[in-house]
Parts: structure tokens; C-alpha cells; sequence
């Protein structure tokens, strides 16, 4: 599936000078993801991506060293110093919109005291392809053409994730977008289908109780210039907006009809999940048939009923638009298994530097209920121990060459000194941590029943 790929600033993004695509006669656009080179209705792109390093930063270290020759940048540059943002103290623009974050205590990861951030926001990615095929045109005397730019292009984007990867980097947002030029998907009927709740997605938000809930959409700006996010910013999120639109807006000169801009965007697990599979399309020259397909797995626009089931929008036929815009691409989902950080050694970390003060306190306050309290607190956590905190607790035993277990209720039955034998709940445990119904296996023990159960029994 051939198609165009990454998109270069001198292509299709610009500053303050005119944007233009080919609209000659004769044109065909077919769908986002096989787009012909020589018809330029559609583009993929990476518009935004954030790594986070462990240790201290400086031009010396081995990640800069590593990372500048890649990123075309120079670490040793002279430039100054900034406020830093997300807890750094410290900022330092080593080009436009590109940065390093550091120093302060705030941002201390499991592994390491310190930590500190490359950002390359979406100008600043465009910023950076310009360094790179500068230098691309440096090395070659002849004339390159289109497409072997396109290609190197996407190649260096692949390098930059994958050695920023094996430094140890944890990539906590990538963003990939899909420009739509051919304005066959228009903007003012996607208008009208987000706000009318006429779409499938897979996206999703956490409520307070941590329960799965339909995503939170997000409306931004009026007119043409509106926004909508979808979604949610700690996992996946959809931006869809009139990018011509928001363009004009700066003042800037946009010579084409349409200009609809689809920003996924990853964050933390998602964005680690997600950086190698976009490293991967980008060296196998899939990339605008992978952008598109992830696009499809977030959002399906359905035609709908002037009397809809909402229970069941997926028996409705796909919005015709979408489905021309999407022709012949494989929908795909970036799927996160369990938390990377999240095992039986990092829980442990966190209690002693988050919760281990917190606990001290408690029990100094209170000491004839501290047990009391350690007990009511495991088994209240036991009453949410999922399967993936299973596989959590299954992989610590795997490595200290202990049996598994094959189910929760196992995990119950070897821990009996601490689940199977309960006591009164003291009314000072009852009045901090408040009365809650608590689950155990097939049992169930609320403030009543909680009392009184011995061993063996």
C-alpha cells in the first residue's frame, strides 16, 4: 500500500508564507492510507513527542551525545537558560519548540532519583525535519528527488525513536496526525456527528471510582476555529480540528479549499506502547497506512436513525464520507498490557516514598489500632485484585522461583493469616477509613460480618 508519508515543513506546513497542495485536473484521492504520491490529498505525520531520561542532564551525558546526531542538534550550544516547567526548575530551547526539561527532586522515578525530558512539540518536529533534510542536501550534490526525501525522512524519525529506546528512554507522549486536504470528509458534517453522539470509539475515560465511562468530549474555540477533543489526556485522546482554519487565524496564507487535521495523541503506557510500533512502520514504509489505521480504531461515524438505538450503534452503516476517506485501510488499536512499572518491586518503592510516611503517622497516632487498620486496608484492596494484579504478583513469584498462583482465590487460600482470620472492626478504624462492603471470593462481609470469624472455620 503505497502512500505519502511523513510530511515535510517545506511540503505542507508553513509559517507565514502560503500552503498548497496538487489539485490539477484529473486527480483521483482515494483513501487516507494508498494515496497516490502524485495526488497529495492526504498526509501522515508525527506532530509531537516527548521522552523522559533517568539521571542528570548535561551536553556530556551519553544520552545527549547519542540523541544529537540523530536530532541534528548540537547539546554544546550556547543558549540560554529558561523557567522549567512540570515540576523542572529548568528549560533549555536548543531550537524552535525543541527543548530539554531538567533538574529539582520533584520528578523522581522508580529507578532513579532524577530524571529530565526532550520535547519536540509539532513545530518543533517540523524544525527538525527541515535540520535533516538540510543536511540530507548537504551530503548529496545532485538533485534528490521528492520521494527519496520522503523516505530518509521517515527513516530519521525512526532512528530518533529508536535510539532514544535503547538509552533507556520512556516515551511519555507521540503524536500522530493524518491531514486531510480533499475536504471529503467535511468538516461541518464531522461538527454535527461529534456533537450528536453519532460515532463508535474505543476511547474511554476513568470516572473518580475508577470505572470505565464513555469519553469525555471537549469543545474548544467557535466558528471554523473550533476544536473537539475526545478522549482523554492520561491515556489516548483524539483532537480533530480545521487546521485552514486555525491557520488563517495566525495570520497565515492557506491556498487550499480544505485542511482537516486528526491528532492522536499517546500518553504515558500508551505512548511507550505505541513508539515502537510507529519506529517500526516508519522503516517498513507503512507508515501513512498504519497512521490511518489507528485512526480508524479510535472513531467510526455512523449514519444513524431520526430515532436511534444508542445501545446498539454498531448496527448501524458507517458514515458514507468516513468510509471513503478510510477506504481500504485495516483499523488497529495500540494495546497496553499490564503497567511496566506497575510490579510487586515498584508497589514496594512507591509505599516507602509515597504512603510509608502517611502509615508511620496513622500508627503513632494511633497504635492499638494499627494492625487493625493494616489488616482492613489488605482486605479492602483484595476486594478490587483484578486478574492483571494476578499476572503482577505471578511474575514477582516467577522470579524468586516460587509457584504461581492459578487463581484469585488461590492467592486467598496461601495467604489465610491475613484474609481468612478477621476480628471486630474498632469504631476509630471505621470512622477514618469509612464502613464499605468487602468481597472475598465468593463471600461477602460487610461491618457486621467482619467480626468474630476464626481460622479454620
Amino acid at each position: 500500500m503505497s502512500g505519502k508519508g511523513i510530511a515535510r515543513a517545506s511540503e505542507v506546513v508553513a509559517t507565514n508564507e502560503a500552503v498548497s497542495v496538487d489539485q490539477r485536473a484529473g486527480a483521483h484521492a482515494r483513501g487516507v492510507g494508498n494515496t497516490p504520491r502524485s495526488s497529495p490529498h492526504f498526509n501522515t505525520l508525527i506532530d509531537y513527542l516527548t521522552i523522559r531520561f533517568d539521571g542528570d542532564f548535561s551536553p556530556d551525558c551519553e544520552v545527549a551525545k547519542n540523541l544529537a546526531g540523530p536530532l541534528c542538534l548540537d547539546f554544546g550550544a550556547e543558549v540560554d537558560d529558561e523557567k522549567g516547567r512540570y515540576g523542572y526548575t529548568t528549560k533549555r530551547f536548543y531550537d524552535e519548540e525543541t527543548c530539554v526539561i531538567w533538574g529539582g527532586d520533584r520528578n523522581a522515578s522508580l529507578s532513579s532519583s532524577h530524571t529530565w525530558i526532550i520535547e519536540v512539540s509539532g513545530s518543533g518536529c517540523r524544525a527538525f525535519e527541515r535540520r535533516f533534510v538540510d543536511r540530507y542536501l548537504e551530503m548529496h550534490s545532485e538533485g534528490v528527488p521528492e520521494s527519496e526525501l520522503d523516505k530518509a525522512t521517515a527513516l530519521q524519525w525512526a532512528l530518533v525513536i529508536d535510539t532514544a529506546l535503547l538509552f533507556g528512554g520512556h516515551v511519555t507522549r507521540i503524536d500522530v496526525a493524518v491531514d486531510d486536504f480533499s475536504g471529503r470528509v467535511p468538516y461541518s458534517g464531522v461538527i454535527k456527528k461529534i456533537e450528536s453522539r453519532s460515532y463508535l470509539s474505543s476511547l474511554r475515560s476513568r470516572g473518580r471510582d475508577g470505572t470505565l465511562e464513555d469519553p469525555l468530549v471537549e469543545k474548544q474555540g467557535i466558528g471554523e476555529s473550533v476544536s473537539y477533543y475526545i478522549g482523554s489526556k492520561s491515556c489516548v485522546m483524539l483532537n480533530v480540528y480545521n487546521k485552514k482554519a486555525e491557520r488563517e487565524s495566525k495570520a497565515c496564507v492557506v491556498d487550499i479549499p480544505s485542511w482537516t487535521r486528526w491528532e492522536l495523541r499517546y500518553h504515558d503506557r500508551y505512548a511507550v506502547a505505541c513508539a515502537p510500533e510507529v519506529s517500526a512502520a516508519l522503516k517498513e514504509n507503512r507508515f501513512p497506512a498504519f497512521a490511518a489505521g489507528l485512526l480508524g480504531g479510535i472513531v467510526s461515524f455512523r449514519s444513524l436513525s431520526s430515532n436511534p438505538d444508542r445501545a446498539h450503534l454498531s448496527r448501524y452503516p458507517v458514515w458514507r464520507p468516513w468510509e471513503r476517506f478510510l477506504k481500504g485501510v485495516s483499523s488497529h488499536k495500540i494495546i497496553c498490557q499490564v503497567r511496566a512499572e506497575s510490579t510487586v518491586s515498584s508497589n514496594a518503592k512507591w509505599l516507602n516514598r509515597d504512603a510509608g510516611k502517611a502509615l508511620s503517622r496513622f500508627a503513632f497516632a494511633s497504635p492499638e489500632n494499627a494492625e487493625a487498620s493494616f489488616i482492613y486496608l489488605l482486605n479492602s484492596g483484595f476486594s478490587r485484585f483484578g486478574s492483571k494484579d494476578l499476572i503482577v504478583v505471578n511474575n514477582y513469584r516467577k522470579e524468586k522461583g516460587l509457584p504461581v498462583y492459578s487463581s484469585k482465590e488461590e492467592c486467598l487460600k496461601n495467604a489465610s493469616g491475613w484474609f481468612d482470620v478477621f476480628r471486630d472492626i474498632p469504631a476509630e478504624v471505621e470512622s477514618l477509613f469509612g464502613k464499605q462492603a468487602l468481597k472475598l471470593g465468593s463471600a461477602k462481609y460487610d461491618s457486621e460480618s467482619f467480626k468474630g470469624r476464626k481460622e479454620g472455620n
